[in-house]
């Protein structure tokens, strides 16, 4: 019970970050000022960078649960991949 609920906060929280990412590329004016400056100088880089995080946020919990790993093994499997990727393309421009 205690396993579920945990994993519950973190899926929760892990979604929560990642609506912020897609926020912040989404709508430039919830940008903070040095990210203002980091669209202006490196945009690809930055827009890498916050997609990658927000996919690998989305989709880290659905690894972490093995209730869906037992039951979903081939969706596992793909998200598994879409977190590798998300995470290569987040920190590739750095």
């Amino acid at each position: 019970m205690i396993r579920k609920i945990g994993w519950a906060v973190m899926a929760v929280f892990a979604l929560i970050i990642a609506a912020s990412a897609i926020a912040v590329l989404v709508v430039p004016t919830m940008r903070a000022p040095f990210l203002q400056q980091r669209f202006l100088t490196m945009p690809l880089a930055a827009t890498l960078h916050l997609a990658g995080a927000a996919v690998a946020l989305a989709v880290g919990p659905l690894q972490h649960n093995s209730h869906l790993r037992g039951r979903f093994l081939n969706m596992h499997r793909w998200a598994g991949r879409a977190y590798i990727f998300a995470v290569l393309f987040g920190a590739l421009p750095r």
